[in-house]
């Protein structure tokens, strides 16, 4: 009988990260929890692709009812403006978990019993963002921008079986996000609603290749290697001192490979809600992540290996 691998990729298994948002407001340090994400069905060939962020947190565009990733219906007032500054730290974002068996490999896949190699072990990130406000009587327009940007990336380099080779250490820009946010209708009976688009352009791929054309999967974590879209929804809902706002939409990339693993379309979602207590004072809780559109994880015989 040969050897079967089964690699599944965990993104954000464990994360600390912290943060603080400079705005009209300033919260003290906040532990901020990313979600786990499943992974997609893999195609037949062993492949490690860096041409995706490791970072599934994003601070929230804006300057009125922001959250942390989660953002409101508002829209910043006509000619107004303002601007963030966001840092944020996690531990071990991105694991590969590698097994062994004999036989096929149809059993199922015990991850307490597998070999753990850290792909990125730590990932220290600060976004600039910034936001406009445009309105002429009933339409309220929303321009955003928004730049991450990789201070320190470490982890481990991998060949084809997932075995260690040596370290790297990077820094470098990420994806700018260009937000476009059109308020549908505010304040009917305390709810609202806008439409809160974001394409992010590949700036970590275009500083480190020097040209689109020149894109190539090995972008070491800087971002996507081409355009991607993101359509969302921003509701909220306002009583007195209480808000409440959620978010659902999608992102739509090009795909990337990881061993068995696949980066590509995801859906978005986050919940927020939070009481003005004082005037500088407003406690909150927020859950927000993303999932795949697939779950499926391969699990496959290498015949060079026997692995």
């Amino acid at each position: 009988t040969g050897l079967a691998t089964c690699e599944r990729i965990a993104h954000q298994v464990t994360s600390d990260s912290g943060g603080t948002r400079v705005l009209k407001r300033t919260f003290p340090a906040i532990l901020v929890v990313s979600l786990l994400i499943s992974a997609s069905p893999s195609r037949a060939q062993t492949v490690y692709e860096k041409s995706f962020p490791p970072q599934l947190f994003e601070p929230a565009i804006g300057v009125r009812h922001t959250f942390l990733s989660v953002e409101g219906a508002a829209t910043a007032e006509h000619l107004g403006f303002g601007l963030g500054l966001f840092f944020n730290y996690q531990h071990k974002p991105l694991v590969l978990f590698t097994e062994t068996t004999t036989g096929g490999g149809s059993g199922g896949f015990d991850i307490g019993s597998s070999k753990e190699t850290v792909l990125i072990e730590n990932h220290l990130a600060a976004d600039l963002y910034g936001a406009f406000g445009l309105r002429f009587g009933w339409f309220k327009l929303q321009l955003g921008l928004a730049l991450p940007v990789n201070l320190w990336l470490k982890g481990n380099d991998v060949d084809a079986q997932g075995n260690v080779q040596g370290e790297f250490s990077s820094t470098s820009i990420g994806d700018l996000r260009v937000q476009i946010k059109l308020m549908l209708f505010e304040n009917l009976g305390g709810f609202s609603l806008a439409f809160s688009p974001i394409i992010t352009i590949p700036t970590g791929c275009l500083a480190g290749a020097g040209g689109l054309s020149s894109c190539d999967k090995d972008g070491e974590f800087g971002g996507d290697s081409n355009v991607s879209a993101r359509p969302r929804f921003a509701a909220s809902f306002e009583a007195g001192k209480f808000l409440l706002a959620a978010n659902v939409g999608a992102i739509f990339r090009e795909s990337a490979q990881v061993f068995s693993s696949e980066v590509s379309h995801r859906l978005t979602y986050g919940v927020a809600g939070g009481y003005q207590l004082t005037k500088g004072w407003f406690p909150f809780a927020e859950v927000a992540g993303q999932a795949g559109f697939g779950t499926k994880s391969d699990c496959r015989e290498d015949p060079q290996t026997g692995k």
